[in-house]
């Protein structure tokens, strides 16, 4: 695969009629096991092509296109699995936790979601090529896992073969190097990667896109910087919520959204000031999750440029500092540091149970990734 140098270009370039895959879809975990599915059997049906067999090529493009749309939140099933019989859709699901530390060790944790209960798996990653996902972007595009940038190297490349367990580099390099975590954030907008906010990448106010082949920075840029915040997509839009800015050495709640072409400043985080905090998204709302000072346990929810406060986490995490990790499956999210908590995201309803740490006294859940799969995949 080549990846060419960066390149200057309008917003707009990327911009589509429809933001794919649909955040109003209530399916998306189902819809990332089934893609990832698709990926994969596109990539072994292309090896056992004959170089010279162009048209066996192209059977196998529209092989994965039809597998794709029957997908829940595909063409063929836009409400998810509601009338929809694909197989992904009666699963046994889990979410496969990955980040540096557990890469490391050659280990990660697999969440049983029917029985809330977490255990170990194997992952395998760590390698002289330079596969270390401490501050990377984990971003899932068009079927596949990738993790991009880091703090040992911002320029890494690599992706997550869930068959084969592993977590392995690219030959090629981002042109443009990424710091995820406390410095840039980024998300996966129209099946595009965003790389932004990184000070010493494109700019505390710019971003730059990653589609799998090359790396382009977009003209647009934020209202503020949001150095140490986090990203999602809502309602179509790409938001990025409060977050610092060095050359000030302030913090702040400013709240953006992105549309495809400009930025666009809407009703500021109630806090004042938020940083170190996680952000998620559903059809529903948009959400944020902890945060430093006196936010280490408060779940706020914006909805119609409205920020309401839902609840309270069970406790601290990570000696009240910050927590960084989590997704939604479902009406449930799961989040944490040290332990894992089970959020109820609701208005009339919101509850947050522990469910503690599982095989070990502290699970280092440092910006780590929660990655949808179907089964009990890399079990020890």
């Amino acid at each position: 695969m080549k990846f060419s140098t960066f390149t200057l270009a309008s917003a707009s370039a990327f911009e589509l009629s429809a933001v794919t895959p649909p955040p109003t879809c209530p399916d998306l975990d189902k819809f990332e096991i089934c893609t990832s599915k698709c990926a994969s059997e596109l990539n072994s049906c292309k090896a056992a092509c004959d170089p010279e067999d162009y048209s066996c090529q192209s059977r196998c493009d529209a092989f994965a296109l039809d597998c794709n749309s029957s997908c829940p939140c595909g063409d063929y099933c836009p409400n998810g699995c509601s009338g929809c019989s694909n197989a992904a859709c009666e699963v046994n699901e889990h979410v496969l936790i990955i980040n540096h530390l557990q890469l490391y060790d050659n280990e990660a944790y697999l969440l049983n979601l029917a029985t809330d209960t977490l255990s170990r798996a194997r992952i395998n990653g760590w390698s002289s090529l330079g596969t270390d996902t401490e501050d990377s972007c984990y971003s899932f595009m068009s079927g596949e896992h990738w993790f991009l940038g880091g703090y040992e190297n911002p320029r890494m490349i690599a992706k997550l073969n869930i068959e084969n367990c592993e977590v392995k580099p690219e030959q090629n390099f981002l042109p443009f190097s990424h710091l995820d975590g406390i410095w840039g954030s980024c998300a996966s907008y129209n099946d595009v990667t965003y790389l932004c906010f990184d000070e010493d990448g494109v700019d505390v106010y710019g971003c730059s896109t990653f589609d799998g082949e090359s790396q382009t920075v977009i003209s647009a840029k934020s209202n503020y910087a949001h150095d140490w915040a986090d990203m999602t997509v809502f309602d179509d839009k790409m938001w990025v919520v409060g977050g610092c800015d060095p050359e000030i050495y302030g913090c702040h709640g400013e709240t953006e959204s992105f549309d495809g072409n400009s930025w666009a400043v809407a009703a500021a985080h109630p806090s004042g000031a938020i940083a170190s905090h996680l952000v998620l998204s559903d059809g529903y709302a948009l959400y944020t999750i902890s945060g430093r000072g006196g936010l280490q346990q408060d779940v706020f929810m914006f909805k119609n440029n409205v920020w309401t406060l839902l609840g309270k986490l069970t406790e601290n995490h990570a000696d009240a500092s910050f927590l960084s990790s989590g997704r939604i499956v479902g009406e449930y999210a799961y989040l944490g540091e040290n332990s894992l908590e089970k959020v109820k995201l609701s208005e009339t309803d919101f509850s947050a149970i522990n469910l503690g740490s599982g095989p070990d006294a502290n699970l280092n859940l440092y910006y780590a990734a929660f990655i949808a799969v179907g089964g009990a995949v890399c079990s020890v």
